[in-house]
């Protein structure tokens, strides 16, 4: 879903799952002023994957995809969920 950076304050979660474009965006979400508000952001727990084959895998997935898409999605998962304090 869709949310606003003017509404980044009122967002609580311990970790942050998003799809991006490429490295520089999720740069770019870490670097910014109101995004940067977010708990999971801000604490290192921001998984943000631009591997448009996994986010295909996860969202539309199929028995074929997820045996690959879990093996390569967990591990990100991990360093996140290590990350939460």
């Amino acid at each position: 879903m869709t949310w606003s950076a003017e509404k980044a304050n009122e967002l609580e979660a311990d970790i942050f799952l998003s799809s991006v474009e490429d490295a520089a965006t999720a740069a770019a979400v870490k670097a910014d002023p109101l995004l940067g508000q977010i708990p999971a952001v801000k604490n290192g727990a921001f998984v943000a994957d631009a591997d448009k084959s996994l986010v295909l895998a996860i969202s539309a997935s199929s028995p074929l995809s997820l045996p690959w898409a879990l093996d390569t999605f967990l591990p990100q998962l991990a360093r996140a969920a290590d990350a939460v304090k």
